[in-house]
């Protein structure tokens, strides 16, 4: 990890290849938990402790993988926003850099891949169980009992999901009081 770990003392040392390459792997393992590909997550990790753009030939090289692949990689990383191309003066080719605003990218994933199923399955939830409360038969009754925890967890993601969104927007502070939020919460 030649180009991602060094820093402004000098040249990175062997301690910091192995770390930035095990942050790497396990950048790859949370992609993955989350049903990306676990190669997103590496790429996404190599360009985000760079100090400088990369291009995708030394993305090819950090990572073993073909140029098919890392470009497939980078296409899919930019229409997510979680990574820039620029354009360098004297360069013809181009440059990737990764989205540093982490909340914003987290926030995107959300609103865009996320939060419309969650809103689905929130509406289809509630509009059965209005319908479900119009009859009076035990089976309804049952149902109803089952669905009801379905709906709270639906609202409580969709809840969750829109507060990071906001807070991705927000003034700079708005991570740092959304944990400080969250962790002061007491559920009795």
């Amino acid at each position: 990890m030649n180009a991602t770990t060094v820093d402004n003392a000098g040249p990175a040392t062997a301690e910091s290849d192995r770390l930035g390459q095990e942050m790497v792997e396990a950048m790859g393992r949370f992609f993955e938990g989350f049903g990306f590909r676990r190669h997103l997550g590496r790429t996404w990790m190599v360009l985000y402790l760079s100090d400088e753009p990369m291009t995708q030939s030394h993305l090819q090289s950090e990572l073993g993988l073909s140029a098919g692949m890392v470009s497939t990689l980078l296409r899919e990383l930019v229409s997510w926003g979680a990574v820039r191309t620029r354009t360098l003066p004297a360069s013809r080719q181009t440059w990737y850099e990764s989205e540093t605003h982490l909340l914003a990218y987290v926030s995107r994933i959300l609103e865009r891949r996320d939060l419309p199923h969650v809103q689905d399955l929130d509406r289809t939830v509630h509009r059965v169980i209005t319908e479900l409360e119009a009859q009076e038969s035990r089976a309804a009754r049952r149902l109803l009992r089952k669905l009801e925890p379905i709906r709270q967890l639906a609202r409580l993601y969709e809840s969750l999901a829109t507060l990071v969104i906001r807070m991705a927007t927000g003034p700079t502070g708005s991570i740092r009081k959304g944990i400080q939020l969250v962790r002061g919460l007491r559920v009795e």
